[in-house]
């Protein structure tokens, strides 16, 4: 894993000892995939934009390392909110879930690639 010492104090999500990033800016990403689909380049983009503006010394990171960064940052998350299934417990077998959170890039689409709500012929 590419996590540095704990900076959790200070609102730092310490990544591989090279970058910094304020829960702040991961969580209001987390926000925002929650109530509507943004893919990480639309939400690295518009943050780019607004780091422009306010004419940070800074530039913010690639989408890549966003993307890793917001991942490593959540696995580390406690998420447990006491939902289980009566029968199985906390973790079932199979998750049956509606809707899709995060979006993904129109460059990341490939032939074949599709939401899980599409309905074939096939289906």
């Amino acid at each position: 894993r590419y996590y540095g010492p704990d900076l959790g104090d200070f609102g730092i999500f310490n990544w591989n000892n090279a970058f910094g990033f304020t829960h702040e800016l991961l969580n209001q990403y987390t926000n925002t995939f929650t109530t509507a689909e943004n893919p990480f380049s639309a939400f690295v983009l518009a943050t780019h934009c607004l780091y422009l503006s306010a004419d940070s010394p800074t530039p913010l990171c690639s989408t890549e390392t966003f993307t890793h960064v917001w991942f490593a940052f959540t696995d580390l998350q406690q998420l447990d909110y006491g939902i289980k299934c009566p029968i199985c417990g906390p973790h079932p077998d199979i998750v049956i879930a509606v809707g899709v959170s995060i979006g993904y890039s129109v460059t990341k689409s490939i032939s074949g690639l599709h939401p899980p709500s599409l309905i074939l012929n096939d289906s």
